[in-house]
């Protein structure tokens, strides 16, 4: 029997802001966003290679069930390495029925991702303002302007 996984916060290619009673990480790597509330920047602080699970649960004082929940998440956005995987984890739905089952309030670890436009992608995003251009139908709906005439053979910009 191999030993219980003992999960590891992924250190390398992370920028790490706290936030108000949030953490946010950017990953340079997948240039992603991730907002991690109180409860899951609990978690992911406390997995240093030398707990397993049922420890990190113990030290984060949450049941062993969320914990898994929250580093579940913590996993699948690339933030925690060595989390248990499970076959089928437990969703936020069952997990909140059970605790609302016994009258229990519990607080679920939240990540919330959203991808950074890399800088080609934000240059693009402008449309195409500055574009050459024949007539107002060769701009794009964003910039639907052109400065040039439809009867002069040097093309304008759209604007």
């Amino acid at each position: 029997m191999s030993p219980p996984p003992r999960p590891v916060v992924r250190s390398d290619g992370l920028i790490v802001t706290e936030a108000g009673g949030d953490t946010l990480v950017y990953d340079l790597a997948t240039h992603r966003a991730h907002s991690l509330d109180p409860a899951a920047a609990r978690l992911w602080r406390l997995c240093d290679g030398t707990r397993d699970v049922a420890a990190v649960a113990a030290a984060a004082g949450t049941s062993e069930e969320i914990a898994r929940y929250g580093l579940a998440r913590l996993s699948a956005v690339g933030l925690v390495v060595g989390a248990p995987s499970d076959a089928a984890p437990i969703s936020r739905r069952a997990l909140l029925r059970r605790a609302a089952a016994v009258g229990a309030t519990v607080v679920l670890p939240v990540v919330l991702s959203v991808i950074a436009p890399t800088t080609l992608q934000s240059q693009a995003s402008a449309g195409c303002k500055g574009v050459p251009c024949i007539n107002a139908l060769s701009c794009c709906a964003l910039h639907p302007m052109c400065t040039g005439r439809p009867d002069d053979p040097k093309p304008g910009q759209c604007v």
